[in-house]
């Protein structure tokens, strides 16, 4: 969280008028949850600023075991990613991380969040980079659509990206096809596997239910299992926030009223 964290405080930002401060990544990790064929564990901490709810996530056991057992493969897969990622910015270098920082509302509530992007086009637009397996088959396919797809669909749309680029590649990593997706183009082709609005209600859902019981000055978990429920609950002892943070809030807030 230092990222939006440091934004606030260099932009002198008010968040009185925000509900909910987190990042893109969690919250497309919840929306998807329904939808996630891995049934993914995800953990989530919240605690309350005044008037805003701080979200950021917890690795959770499954997460690490996951990362520390990570094959060679895996990591060669990863290095095609940013070497496709590198050829279609025409970066002279390794491609750096760059993060937005944006505001939305989902139902009812105003959120700000920031989201690390891959880099814009020739047009001077954003848009998401990915690499993906040649499909050969109907199955192929179909799981392209189920995940990727959807994982790529969603982190593109609450972040306000229109423009996707994917390579498909072979088993040696060679880029064999590059094809430009709109999120239109997205949704449209796989309307049978899954359907946007559904999904963004789930997560409306999800942060009005665990919003709405959180305190200020106490620190909850809210936490998924892969066993098709959600469940939060209350830690004790737990201080997360930054003092400089929580000074600098402090501080906006009285020059605000004055």
């Amino acid at each position: 969280m230092d990222v939006l964290f440091r934004w606030i405080c260099d932009n002198n930002f008010v968040t009185d008028n925000i509900n909910l401060l987190t990042y893109r990544g969690l919250l497309k990790k919840i929306a998807m949850t329904n939808y996630d064929v891995y049934k993914n564990h995800w953990c989530v901490r919240l605690s309350k600023l005044y008037s805003t709810v701080i979200m950021d996530e917890i690795e959770t056991e499954a997460q690490k075991r996951k990362r520390h057992s990570e094959s060679e493969q895996q990591k060669k897969f990863q290095y095609y990613g940013h070497r496709f990622e590198k050829e279609i910015l025409q970066f002279e270098n390794e491609p750096q991380e760059s993060n937005i920082v944006v505001t939305s509302k989902i139902g009812q509530y105003r959120c700000l969040f920031a989201a690390e992007v891959d880099g814009k086009d020739k047009t001077g637009n954003l848009v998401e980079i990915k690499t993906h397996r040649t499909m050969l088959t109907h199955y192929h396919k179909q799981a392209f659509e189920r995940s990727k797809l959807l994982n790529t669909y969603l982190q593109s749309y609450i972040a306000g990206i229109n423009q996707t680029c994917f390579g498909f590649r072979d088993q040696r990593g060679f880029v064999t096809e590059i094809r430009n997706y709109s999120l239109m183009e997205i949704e449209e082709r796989c309307v049978k596997e899954w359907n946007k609005d559904i999904i963004m209600k789930f997560l409306s859902k999800v942060l009005k239910w665990a919003l709405d019981q959180v305190e200020s000055g106490k620190v909850y978990h809210l936490l998924y299992s892969g066993d098709n429920h959600i469940k939060l609950q209350q830690v004790e002892n737990v201080k997360y926030l930054p003092d400089w943070f929580i000074d600098h809030t402090k501080k906006c807030r009285e020059n605000e009223k004055s």
